[in-house]
């Protein structure tokens, strides 16, 4: 059948992504592990990838989005859900994003 998309699904991408059988798989990320001790997920940054403007992406931009996305209060509750559980994300290099998660019942 044909995909449904929701328009910022189309317009943005993210560290992970859904395959066509709703599976997660990784978009700007290469790739990631997570700590179950710590409930931390670590995503390393695909190499290569540039803002719009030929600006290198970086884990500071998924630090900056992550709190666009989560202190603009004019954002609906459809956005701002997405992200509840997120505790904390921070980048310890420029090509690592690391996130912790509330423990909870979402693991990819």
């Amino acid at each position: 059948g044909k995909q449904s998309y929701i328009v910022p699904d189309l317009i943005f991408s993210g560290l992970m992504k859904y395959d066509a059988n709703g599976k997660p798989v990784e978009d700007l990320a290469e790739s990631y592990t997570f700590d179950k001790d710590t409930n931390t997920y670590t995503f390393k940054l695909r190499d290569g990838v540039k803002w719009h403007d030929g600006e290198d992406f970086n884990a500071e931009d998924v630090v900056y989005t992550y709190k666009e996305l989560t202190e603009d209060e004019t954002l609906g509750a459809s956005i701002t859900s997405n992200y509840q559980d997120i505790t904390s994300i921070e980048a310890p290099d420029a090509a690592r994003a690391r996130c912790r998660d509330i423990p909870s019942r979402r693991r990819f």
